[in-house]
């Protein structure tokens, strides 16, 4: 029986962990995307 709770808690971290990371990727992804947009709409902006 602590075996299984043992496992359990390894499978929630794991999970957690990835979870905290997809969603920093996910957040950085954004973030980068948002600056870009920007920048390309400034550009087009100067264009005439």
């Amino acid at each position: 029986m602590p075996g299984l709770l043992s496992h359990r808690l390894i499978v929630a971290g794991v999970c957690g962990g990835v979870l905290g990371t997809t969603s920093l990727f996910a957040g950085d992804w954004t973030q980068f995307r948002g600056s870009s947009g920007t920048a390309v709409a400034s550009t087009n902006e100067k264009l005439p």
